[in-house]
């Protein structure tokens, strides 16, 4: 080698331009020991890459899918009862939550996060970042702000008179003074439909039904009661009248036979 450990820091300490060294040449200056069976290298975190340029906490999209997969990499299997409008376990929920954030957000057209548009995940954050705000904002500003774009013009007449309703509803309910939710305003404006209420879910459909059911079986109970309650009132009373008549006819037939016997005297 040209240049001594002398000479190179003392090129160093002047300020001067040292000559370049080549990595062979470091190589040989600090030779890198190779690890042996005795000294095993230390073990590196499976999150974390070996590479000292780039280091990471490890694959966070779809780990909670692969769980609920379990061992298996097929579909995820989403079980819907007999009786439901859709399905109630944890994987059920998982998927809807996966379908919604794609067919909301997210562009069909790539398939890794990297290739989404800029301009695109800077939409996504700002929908994000507004949704924290609409918990202060009243039901009906909340439909308008969803059912507009960002000049203030409706996306469809029904939309916009799905808003009138639903503002000239909550200005009824100030003046009387009544307070309301937002399930109640969806409900009372939209309505039910296919077993689903806003904020409250298919499970709804359900309970309302077997309600309804145990109702009508118990009105059914009752009547039927009340039906055999009057068959017994009436067959006692049958019975108590064929009583009546077979004392009276007993009672005849010994007075009967009682002036017989005086006669016969």
């Amino acid at each position: 080698m040209g240049v001594s450990r002398g000479g190179f820091y003392g090129e160093m300490k002047r300020g001067r331009e040292f000559p370049s060294v080549t990595s062979g040449q470091l190589h040989s200056m600090s030779p890198i020991p190779s690890p042996t069976p005795s000294a095993p290298s230390p073990r590196v975190n499976e999150g974390m890459t070996t590479s000292a340029s780039k280091r990471g906490r490890g694959r966070t999209r779809g780990v909670s899918l692969e769980k609920s997969l379990g061992s298996g990499s097929g579909k995820l299997s989403v079980h819907i009862p007999e009786g439901e409008c859709g399905g109630v376990s944890s994987t059920a929920a998982t998927l809807s939550t996966k379908i919604m954030l794609v067919r909301g957000l997210i562009p069909i057209s790539v398939n890794k996060w990297v290739d989404v548009p800029a301009e695109v995940k800077e939409y996504i954050m700002d929908r994000v970042l507004k949704n924290q705000e609409s918990g202060n904002i009243n039901p009906a500003e909340l439909y308008k702000k969803n059912y507009t774009n960002k000049d203030g013009i409706w996306t469809s007449e029904r939309a916009k008179e799905i808003y009138e309703r639903m503002d000239a509803f909550l200005r009824q309910c100030d003046l009387e003074g009544k307070t309301y939710t937002e399930i109640e305003v969806y409900s009372k404006i939209l309505g039910k439909k296919s077993g689903y209420v806003r904020g409250l879910g298919r499970a709804l459909a359900k309970a309302r039904d077997q309600i309804e059911a145990m109702r009508a079986a118990r009105e059914k109970d009752l009547q039927d009661f009340a039906k055999k309650q009057a068959e017994m009132e009436a067959t006692l009373r049958d019975h108590r009248e064929e009583q009546r008549v077979e004392q009276e006819r007993i009672r005849l037939e010994q007075e009967e036979r009682m002036k017989r016997e005086q006669e016969r005297m």
